[in-house]
């Protein structure tokens, strides 16, 4: 971002990022209109190729490649049809040699609705071919961060290309099969609100406790957000029947203020009605290696700012 913002110096942007959280997590922004921009960069593959290593405590995967490549598939394709789409490829650091299903499968897609891909894994190897390094070298501490004097370096010369006109117009028309809803913190008005902000963005979370639900029409669940500073929770995900669909573990802090928005997946987007807020530690999977439950809090809270549903 810093090398683009280098580069292209009378720009605005607008940065959607949410960490820790998979590349479906922007089926929730396909309701928006794309045309106000003028470039779209879609990043998600450090976190993608965690997910597909990801298990279930059955041992199953997390998701399965049409599912996940698909959801995918649909939201670079929307892009695509409204503005200038440019994919953007970051390996992790131990996903060298050769690269991962997951970043071939973006180029793939990519070529597919004539987006702009740029493969970082291969500048980072030329810089260590020019300059005699090892990948490791080329990393920081996390295996998904490239040292920041690349990423500027990589960022700048992309923004150069863009603002001499040296980046292919993104063409596309294909239409989307699935169509994706998104229930919002306004949608439940019986729960207390909390507004919280950081220096990226601004949300408005429903704050559930301990045996409270949220409801929306019946559907594949893909997600939803969370506020993971004031999250302390099981959640479950029922079907209209009221039996438990899948539950996960999210023991991960409670504080009055601050934001850290994350999206937490539901595997294969199972069918769902309502998320349920709750306090078990025999969950189907936990949200992260923080997510540990303490016997010692009794103060159950989930922060949740929206759901997004696929359509059937």
């Amino acid at each position: 971002m810093d090398g683009l913002k280098n580069a292209m110096p009378q720009a605005t942007f607008e940065n959607w990022s949410v960490g820790a959280s998979p590349g479906i997590q922007f089926s929730a922004y396909l309701y928006k209109d794309f045309s106000f921009f003028d470039y779209v960069f879609f990043d998600s593959v450090p976190n993608d190729e965690v997910f597909a290593r990801k298990t279930l405590k059955s041992g199953e995967r997390f998701f399965s490649e049409d599912y996940f490549n698909g959801i995918i598939g649909d939201i670079m394709s929307l892009i695509a049809t409204q503005t200038n789409l440019v994919v953007v490829a970051i390996p992790r650091r131990d996903e060298y040699g050769p690269y991962s299903n997951t970043l071939l499968e973006r180029k793939k897609a990519s070529g597919q609705v004539g987006a702009h891909f740029v493969n970082f894994g291969d500048k980072i190897e030329e810089i260590c071919r020019i300059k005699n390094l090892d990948i490791e070298s080329c990393y920081e501490d996390h295996p998904a961060h490239p040292l920041r004097m690349i990423s500027f370096d990589i960022g700048h010369e992309l923004g150069q290309a863009i603002t001499k006109g040296e980046i292919e117009k993104t063409s596309c028309n294909i239409i989307n099969k699935n169509e994706y809803l998104v229930y919002e913190s306004k949608d439940w008005e019986l729960f207390p609100k909390d507004c919280r902000k950081n220096s990226v963005m601004e949300e408005v979370f429903s704050l559930v406790k301990d045996g409270q639900h949220i409801e929306f029409p019946e559907g594949r669940c893909i997600g939803y957000f969370v506020n993971v500073k004031n999250t302390y929770c099981s959640v479950s995900l029922e079907d209209v029947r009221g039996n438990s669909v899948f539950k996960t573990g999210l023991y991960y802090s409670k504080s009055v203020d601050g934001l850290q928005k994350m999206f937490i997946a539901i595997p294969n987007g199972l069918r769902g009605s309502r998320l349920v807020c709750g306090h078990d530690v025999n969950t189907d999977s936990i949200g992260t290696k923080s997510g540990r439950y303490n016997s010692m809090e009794d103060d159950i809270i989930l922060s949740i700012s929206s759901v997004c549903v696929m359509k059937e």
